[in-house]
């Protein structure tokens, strides 16, 4: 996935763990789903996924750690998304755990994208994001808790530290609430993130091969801050 939008799970997971280790982790990720399955089915369906996500996947692996503080345009973001709208349709409806993930895992991509760069745009302020994101991490998360930082932190603080974050933008209530919804999908991708993340560090990939969720905007739809 582009780089701005999963820029929390980034963050999160580069404050616990060094660049080279995080490299070597989405190297692993890749060859997990890239990977043959256990039935001729689920083969067919991950060369599926594989052949419409291809330009895709090509496109964020280059990106990925270039400036990844660095917010893209509007514009740059709602052609990510019509590109992912794009491969998942190409790939269909996933039968098995791990394209569901992927499907699961696009989806809120696509829902973060339209509602941080479509109705929240206003609160997209590139100069400030890095700065309240900090400052956020360090009023909701305890210093005993940073000096130790683990996946376990990140995913216990991640929406407290997100809505504090969606709090503090100066724009208008209404782009703040649709800003906040996108965030929260955000939240969402780093809820399924780490521990994709931590299946790959101790090679218990249960979690992957398990996957059952489906996506519904009207979780995130009814949030309120």
């Amino acid at each position: 996935m582009f780089k701005s939008l999963v820029f929390s799970a980034l963050l999160a997971y580069a404050v616990a763990a060094p660049m080279s280790s995080m490299t070597t982790a989405i190297d692993r990720i890749d060859q997990i789903f890239q990977a043959e399955d256990s039935t001729p089915a689920c083969n067919a369906e991950t060369r599926r996924f594989n052949a419409c996500f291809k330009d895709i996947n090509e496109k964020s692996r280059l990106e990925m750690f270039q400036d990844v503080t660095k917010f893209p345009s509007k514009s740059e973001v709602l052609e990510s998304v019509a590109d992912i709208r794009k491969a998942l349709k190409c790939a269909g409806e996933p039968v098995c755990s791990k394209q569901k993930l992927t499907k699961y895992a696009s989806e809120l991509v696509i829902y973060a994208g339209e509602k941080i760069y479509g109705e929240g745009f206003g609160c997209v302020n590139q100069n400030d994001m890095v700065r309240f994101y900090t400052a956020c991490v360090l009023s909701e998360v305890p210093m005993d808790q940073l000096q130790g930082f683990t996946f376990k932190t990140v995913l216990q603080y991640a929406k407290p530290v997100t809505s504090c974050f969606a709090k503090h933008q100066e724009c208008e209530e209404s782009e703040k609430a649709e800003f906040y919804k996108g965030m929260m999908a955000s939240v969402e991708l780093v809820d399924i993130f780490v521990p994709i993340l931590e299946a790959v560090h101790s090679g218990n990939l249960e979690f992957i091969h398990t996957f059952d969720k489906k996506f519904n905007p009207k979780d995130l739809d009814n949030l309120k801050q």
